[in-house]
């Protein structure tokens, strides 16, 4: 998630459960809309050593395809098994050339398309789509088109979910940065409004909003008359 803050979200599931207590957030310090370089960040940060005590995971699900995985090979712990799964047509993207990948299963059932899924190679990724009875409508497969009775429906699902709820954290968390920057800048320009002061008055009264209804009596407990009666003019 992007813009004037880049942030990005790791969700932790835990035999098919989210497990919110594993849940970080990333706040990027490289500048800009690269993706690529964002996800490299990320994985270099979560698998540093400061982050040891973080665990290690079974398998890293990426948000993207064969780009995003191309992108983070190199910084990628060479034990860590990592697959992508595409934005739009939610097919399940693995990288060949990752050590940890065993692929009997994906070879047995390579370009077979007799069965509800199938597996294609597009030069060092293989592709499995696991919904190939349906169709989808737009955006991600939470769209899919049609009845499927495929065994593969509730590992779809899980992914889905997985991808759903790294997008929810990440956007709760550039909301609320966001939200925080236009608090500050609004208190920023007041005159006589400082770093301490702005952090007592958001401490008392929680928000921007609620430091603009305060009445001045309120606001004059925490700041005094003179630059209280300030803050109301300019707010």
């Amino acid at each position: 998630t992007g813009g004037e803050n880049n942030v990005a979200s790791m969700v932790v599931f835990t035999n098919g459960l989210s497990d919110k207590r594993e849940y970080r957030k990333f706040k990027m310090t490289t500048g800009g809309n690269d993706d690529f370089l964002h996800m490299k960040e990320v994985l270099i940060r979560r698998f540093s050593k400061r982050n040891e005590k973080w665990g290690w995971p079974d398998l890293v699900l990426i948000d993207g395809g064969k780009g995003q995985l191309s992108a983070v090979r190199e910084v990628l712990p060479r034990d860590i098994l990592a697959i992508g799964i595409a934005k739009r047509d939610e097919e399940i993207i693995f990288d060949t050339q990752n050590p940890n990948l065993k692929t009997n299963w994906l070879d047995k059932n390579f370009e077979k398309n007799d069965r509800d899924f199938s597996v294609r190679r597009e030069g060092d990724f293989l592709i499995l789509n696991l919904h190939l009875l349906q169709s989808h409508s737009h955006g991600h497969a939470r769209n899919l088109l049609g009845e499927s009775n495929s065994e593969f429906s509730d590992l779809t699902k899980l992914f889905q979910r997985i991808r759903d709820e790294a997008h929810r954290f990440a956007i709760n968390y550039h909301s609320n940065l966001r939200t925080k920057k236009q608090t500050q800048n609004a208190l920023e320009k007041i005159d006589g409004v400082g770093i301490k002061t702005r952090a007592k008055l958001l401490r008392e009264f929680g928000s921007l909003k609620k430091i603009r209804e305060a009445p001045v009596q309120e606001l004059s407990k925490i700041v005094g008359e003179k630059l209280a009666q300030k803050i109301k003019q300019n707010l």
